[in-house]
């Protein structure tokens, strides 16, 4: 019997899921946060594998800013090389405590980071990330 997620043309094992999140974080304006595996731990991609997500949760609950966000991926926690793959028009909100689901297809290569980048002061972020190691 196979355990596990259908995705694509593969089956993949409950341990190869990463459901990756960020709460109740607050964040200043330019800096990078990175996403928490199930563990607690900053995540990033192993070596030798690909993430991909197709899922991105965001809610910006107490911000008064809250379309200042975008989310991507670097060489680092620290932000270098950072590309920007869901860009801060679509986790646009007229007004903060709104939630805005995205289905997309982002791949993040091996060792990168996958990163909340603020264009301002944020507080109370929300962030939740689905993906699937391969």
């Amino acid at each position: 019997m196979v355990v596990g997620v259908g995705f694509g043309a593969r089956t993949l094992e409950p341990a190869n899921i990463k459901p990756l999140n960020i709460n109740n974080l607050t964040i200043g304006s330019g800096a990078f946060a990175t996403l928490n595996d199930d563990t607690g731990s900053a995540y990033s991609v192993p070596a030798g594998k690909t993430c991909i997500i197709d899922l991105t949760i965001y809610n910006n609950r107490g911000s008064s800013t809250p379309d200042s966000a975008e989310f991507g991926f670097a060489d680092d926690a620290a932000g270098t090389n950072y590309i920007t793959c869901i860009p801060r028009a679509v986790f646009s909100n007229p007004t903060a405590n709104t939630t805005n689901t995205t289905e997309c297809l982002m791949k993040v290569a091996a060792t990168k980071y996958p990163l909340l980048k603020s264009n301002a002061t944020n507080t109370d972020i929300f962030l939740y990330v689905r993906g699937m190691e391969v």
